[in-house]
């Protein structure tokens, strides 16, 4: 992950976790020591819906990490995911408004890689909803979402839930669009 070109690397953290996971373990190593000592100077806990950013060295292949909490480790489940990958891109969006992300797949602990992945679309999509029909957005989601998974099983099942997650998305942008859209503006034979 750490060779991946993007703006920002997003990875995710147990709240009050003794040691780091994934490839935010692999980027505090590569910065020794320096990111779990900079999280803790920021007062990030890793409780849900936390961020923490942090521009990285000149010379690295992304420029910023983004670390988004997700709860205690015991409790995390689909939705404390799904919450946590929509914050990352709202946060991405708003304060930084980068264009290439990478989100290391939030699959720790008791949810899945086809759970995490679905849960992930769903979030990421709803995050990046925006009813423009009469209103331009002022701040744009990223333009490019990548995510990184550790092995071939783990794609496999990725994949699937990805799909799913898009499909359930979907379905629920359907429904805001329809109700955000002006009765006056959309007729029973509009739908048809």
């Amino acid at each position: 992950m750490l060779e991946e070109k993007a703006d920002a690397i997003v990875c995710s953290a147990f709240q009050d976790a003794k040691a780091l996971h994934g490839a935010l373990l692999d980027m505090d190593k590569w910065l020794k020591g320096r990111l779990k000592e900079m999280m803790a100077h920021d007062g990030f806990t890793g409780a849900a819906g936390e961020v923490f950013i942090h521009q990285l060295p000149e010379g690295s292949a992304a420029h910023k990490i983004l670390v988004v909490g997700l709860g205690k480790e015991k409790i995390v489940d689909e939705e404390a995911v799904r919450l946590a990958a929509g914050t990352a891109l709202q946060t991405l969006r708003s304060k930084t408004g980068k264009r290439q992300v990478i989100f290391e797949l939030f699959d720790e602990g008791k949810v899945g890689a086809r759970e995490a992945s679905r849960a992930m679309a769903e979030g990421l999509h709803l995050a990046a909803y925006h009813y423009g029909q009469f209103k331009k957005a002022e701040m744009l989601p990223p333009e490019s979402v990548a995510f990184v998974v550790p092995d071939a099983t783990t794609f496999k099942s990725a994949i699937v839930g990805l799909k799913y997650g898009e499909t359930l998305a979907n379905a629920t942008i359907l429904a805001r669009n329809l109700i955000n859209h002006p009765a006056g503006h959309l007729s029973p034979a509009d739908l048809v």
